[in-house]
């Protein structure tokens, strides 16, 4: 219940992508395969950010797997780094 009431979809006559906010963590960014690469993941990751911390948090977390280099490369590029790797099994 409480992760569909913290989900925000971006739409253009279909959903083309979602992120999930948390408090102050950013969760499940994702951008339909069809339009990644278009900047789409970019405004979802800028619009995340100011939605959290316009209800009040100033420190942003989020988690991604090693292997998604894409994410952690727009991360990067967005001004997070990496604090923690943890192993999941």
């Amino acid at each position: 219940r409480e992760k569909g009431a913290n989900t925000f979809c971006m739409l253009k006559s279909e959903i083309i992508g979602a992120v999930s906010c948390y408090r102050n963590e950013i969760d499940d960014l994702i951008v339909r395969q069809s339009f990644q690469g278009k900047g789409i993941g970019k405004e979802l990751l800028i619009w995340a950010m100011h939605h959290i911390k316009q209800n009040g948090y100033e420190d942003i977390v989020l988690h991604v797997a090693a292997c998604n280099k894409k994410a952690i490369s727009l991360y990067e590029k967005a001004g997070f780094s990496i604090q923690k790797i943890e192993r999941v099994r």
